[in-house]
């Protein structure tokens, strides 16, 4: 953490893994954390230093004009830089932090690794997460169009309009990664993955339709599809709250009910005949699917809650996005019943 008398006096780093140099300043633990100190203004100075063994030891931002790190009086951190560099690289080239909270620490907020598409007039930033665009406003970033980066401190992704607009705090930011870095490299193969993804590991749903029940009971398939139906259309009515004791459910929340998700989904594709659908179950009894609206809570103690306006606000997100989308990828399950009814059940959406 970072204190200063106005935002031009911080650090804004360009790079997630970019080195800052603190001189002549104390050092100390607050609350069991690492915390350097100014010892006075007047001779306490940092500088900000580009991570990349390519771009030699200048600075690109410093606390004092006077700081030359070309100067000769600063060979002495040269070497630590260089190891500085060299394990920055490798840890970042190893490891993904789209995470990095200590253990047991919990946040409300998510973090997502993002390309910046474009820069619009008004200051706003296009997005991609890999799936979708989404708005980002007033947040400035260094990155450039096409890099990756990442989001960090998104409260929520609200649908405003036509667009999904991304619910910032005081805490957002958007930094840019390093190309060879994990999470960079993880969001290049997943967009070539999808790019050049073979149409044949997905199920046409005549298939499932008419094929015979003893084949496909306890089978997972993907399946590509239009859904044409989300019921029920709201979020009360879309959660169910499980009885373990009893095995049954019940519409209302009591304490040590589990809330689970218990939806149809009425879908179609290609393969199908006109007026012909398969019916698709979203039940996250025992955890499958769970996030099927994202952003939501399903192991929160229900019981204590009165209102569930924000709960409310996400699932019509995820209802409209659904009944828009021009197809939906999902994993789904078979299962035969007593009277070897087939059901289809969705374990990822």
């Amino acid at each position: 953490m970072f204190f200063a008398e106005s935002e031009d006096q911080l650090p804004h780093p360009r790079c997630i893994g970019d080195i800052l140099y603190l001189r002549r300043f104390s050092f100390e633990k607050w609350n069991d954390q690492f915390q350097a100190k100014v010892c006075f203004k007047s001779i306490s100075s940092w500088a900000l230093l580009c991570g990349d063994s390519t771009n030699g030891f200048n600075d690109y931002q410093k606390s004092k004009l006077d700081m030359h790190l070309e100067d000769s009086k600063f060979d002495n951190i040269r070497q630590p830089l260089r190891e500085i560099r060299i394990f920055g690289r490798k840890y970042l080239e190893n490891h993904s932090i789209i995470k990095s909270l200590k253990p047991g620490v919990t946040t409300k907020d998510d973090d997502y690794i993002v390309q910046l598409v474009r820069r619009l007039e008004n200051g706003s930033l296009i997005v991609n997460n890999g799936e979708k665009e989404w708005v980002l406003n007033e947040t400035p970033s260094a990155m450039q169009e096409n890099e990756i980066g990442k989001l960090r401190s998104v409260a929520q992704i609200r649908k405003e309009d036509a667009e999904l607009v991304v619910c910032r705090n005081n805490f957002t930011s958007l930094t840019k990664l390093p190309e060879w870095s994990f999470d960079a490299q993880s969001f290049i193969k997943r967009g070539n993955a999808i790019d050049e993804e073979d149409e044949e590991i997905y199920k046409p749903l005549n298939e499932l339709l008419i094929g015979s029940a003893k084949e496909l009971d306890g089978k997972v398939f993907n399946v590509k599809c239009e859904v044409f139906r989300v019921s029920p259309d709201n979020f009360k009515h879309a959660v169910q709250h499980y009885d373990s004791s009893k095995n049954a459910l019940s519409d209302n929340a009591k304490k040590g009910h589990s809330p689970v998700y218990k939806i149809e989904l009425l879908c179609s594709d290609s393969s199908l005949p006109e007026k012909k659908a398969v019916d698709f179950h979203v039940f996250s009894i025992d955890g499958k699917c769970s996030n099927f609206v994202p952003n939501v809570d399903l192991s929160k103690d229900w019981s204590e809650l009165s209102s569930f306006v924000q709960e409310e606000e996400l699932f019509q997100q995820r209802y409209d996005e659904l009944l828009e989308a021009e197809a939906v990828k999902m994993t789904v399950e078979c299962r035969v019943d007593a009277k070897g009814n087939k059901l289809f059940r969705v374990i990822r959406i």
